[in-house]
């Protein structure tokens, strides 16, 4: 599919419920992109998602879009909408956490790098091990 709009995930480094999105041009460019998104065929808007399927940083984000927003909730409670979004990024981020510190003690610290760098631009909300995250990155050498 031609288009000129990328999902969000592709502007900015950060989780969809991140607070990154609700503010300035994030802010901003989202909107754009869910109006563009919303007035797009159902035909259109299935090739969109084939072409660029979500992040495990933003999942359901499409659901999200094409029924909560539009208030076509069909039973649907947002707020527990949200709270399993919530609970699917939480768990996408202990997965990858496991991965990269077992990658760690294996002593393959490229890959490892790779998994901790995109948990650290995606999950700044996850406490003491955004520290390690961190801390690592700082101290490892591309």
């Amino acid at each position: 599919m031609e288009t000129d709009f990328k999902p969000p995930w592709f502007l900015y480094p950060f989780a969809w419920l991140s607070m990154g999105w609700k503010q300035g041009s994030a802010e901003r460019d989202r909107y754009k992109f869910e109006g563009w998104y919303l007035d797009l065929s159902d035909n259109e808007r299935t090739k969109f998602k084939t072409a660029f399927p979500e992040s495990p940083w933003w999942p359901g984000y499409y659901f999200y879009i094409e029924n909560i927003m539009k208030k076509d909730l069909g039973g649907i409670k947002p707020l527990e909408y949200i709270k399993e979004v919530k609970a699917n990024i939480g768990s996408h981020f202990e997965r990858s956490y496991e991965a990269a510190t077992e990658l760690e003690k294996e002593g393959k610290l490229s890959e490892a790098y790779k998994i901790y760098r995109d948990l650290y631009d995606n999950s700044h909300m996850m406490g003491e091990k955004f520290d390690e995250i961190k801390r690592f990155i700082e101290n490892y050498e591309i």
